[in-house]
């Protein structure tokens, strides 16, 4: 019964003992991503905020972004504001700024849904030539209802292909 008993708690003390390293790797494994996406967000906010700048004519200057290279703030006349405090346009054109310099440096390809539907017209154009630069370095797929705002003369070797997709996609009644 001893000899069961003292069985027993090596195991127990064997489990903790797994339990901990295993608890140790999980937390060691999560900072190092917190540091490798902190590593990737200081290399991207440069570029981030100097593309923005050039989209906005110098209205938004800088650019906070947190550890998970989520946007916190943006500097307007050298002071930061929140995003809140933006137009909903400008966070969209945020948004595909820092997803097309991400998806640049990770040598990626990147997917969006009408992503600018708040762009004006001139910031539109800015935003369609700088994904035409993208697409000679990554592939860019685009889901909208309004492709005219997306072409742009697509030269350099860069292929852009259309498909309508209300002549292949059925719609069916739910009852």
């Amino acid at each position: 019964m001893e000899e069961s008993l003292q069985a027993l708690e090596e195991r127990e003390h064997e489990t903790e003992l797994d339990y901990e390293a295993w608890r140790l790797l999980l937390e060691t494994v999560r900072e190092s991503e917190r540091e490798d996406a902190v590593h990737l967000g200081n290399a991207l906010v440069g570029p981030i905020a100097d593309r923005m700048s050039k989209l906005t004519q110098g209205r938004y200057e800088g650019l906070g972004i947190g550890p998970k290279l989520q946007t916190q703030s943006v500097e307007v006349a050298g002071e930061a504001r929140q995003l809140s405090a933006l137009s909903v346009g400008t966070r969209e054109q945020l948004a595909t700024v820092l997803r097309l310099t991400i998806a640049e440096a990770m040598k990626s390809m990147l997917v969006l849904d009408d992503q600018l539907v708040q762009s004006d017209e001139e910031r539109m154009k800015w935003l369609a030539a700088f994904m035409k630069e993208c697409a000679q370095q990554f592939q860019i797929l685009v889901f909208t209802c309004r492709p005219e705002e997306y072409r742009v003369d697509m030269d350099g070797g860069v292929e852009r292909r259309e498909i309508e997709l209300t002549g292949v996609v059925e719609r069916s009644a739910k009852a």
